[in-house]
């Protein structure tokens, strides 16, 4: 009898009645906090009521979020795991006759629109405008070969985005482009292809 009530409470009750533990993961910019009160979770939710595809579809609808994954451990535990976008570079857009700083992660989007500037040291990109401006939105596809340029050296040798000032992206015929590079202690500006890699710039130094 007390086993058949054990087990009674441990696969009925605990899930139906105990409030959820949800536990999160690979939080950077937010908090346990806000994330909960983005889905909503409050003390009275239990792990029967935790929809957790309409958790990750809410989730992965924020421009800041690459990815999440959400599992369900019964009877009452849940763990949330969340991938925010990082900053390969950060621009700046005019926006009711104020510029504002927005960041671009390695595939084009723009996740961070007037949030203020990245903590890591990116490269200011410039050269395109837009005429309108939203949080999720994707810089042309011709430009994420350039996006995954900076992120691998960002991620290999940041160093070398320290002695840049801005670069440039100078449109030409046909869809195509080339680079401007403004060196920090030096008004001189270096032209280059559409290639940025390591080789490149150390050339340019």
């Amino acid at each position: 009898v007390l086993i058949l009530a054990e087990a009674l409470v441990y696969t009925i009750l605990m899930p139906c009645l105990s409030p959820v533990k949800v536990t999160y993961s690979g939080l950077e910019t937010f908090s346990a906090q806000q994330i909960s009160n983005y889905l909503g979770i409050t003390p009275k939710l239990t792990w029967i009521q935790f929809d957790s595809a309409k958790a990750a579809s809410k989730l992965a609808g924020n421009a800041v979020i690459e990815n999440v994954v959400i599992e369900k451990h019964f009877p009452d535990q849940v763990l949330v795991n969340i991938v925010e976008r990082k900053a390969a570079a950060v621009s700046l857009v005019n926006i009711n006759g104020k510029t504002v700083p927005i960041q671009i992660d390695k595939n084009g989007v723009i996740f961070a629109v007037d949030r203020g500037m990245p903590s890591s040291s990116v490269p200011l990109l410039t050269g395109f405008s837009f005429d309108t401006i939203a949080e999720g939105m994707r810089l042309n596809s011709k430009l994420r070969p350039l996006m995954e340029q900076i992120a691998e050296i960002q991620s290999t040798n940041p160093e070398y985005f320290s002695v840049l000032s801005e670069i440039r992206v100078i449109s030409k015929d046909y869809g195509s482009y080339e680079l401007e590079l403004y060196p920090v202690h030096s008004r001189i500006k270096v032209l280059t292809d559409r290639t940025l890699n390591l080789e490149a710039l150390q050339y340019m130094m």
